[in-house]
């Protein structure tokens, strides 16, 4: 079974400027970081084996994001 999480925006209509996801794809375990398209803003998702190191992948993803809107 797989895990997946998803990284949201700090605020409604936030939107992602840049990220840097090295960090979260070195951890052991992470198969996927991809990006969601959605028609207002973009998403982040992981796909992983357990939650925990989903989790951790997540927490470690630096997200610039552009909370302006």
């Amino acid at each position: 079974m797989k895990t997946a999480v998803v990284a949201r925006p700090p605020v409604f209509g936030g939107r992602v400027k840049t990220f840097d996801d090295k960090a979260a794809r070195s951890i052991e375990g992470v198969r996927e970081v991809f990006e969601i398209p959605l028609v207002r803003a973009r998403r982040w998702q992981w796909w992983l084996t357990k939650f925990w190191t989903a989790k951790q992948a997540r927490d470690r993803l630096k997200i610039d994001w552009d909370v302006s809107a």
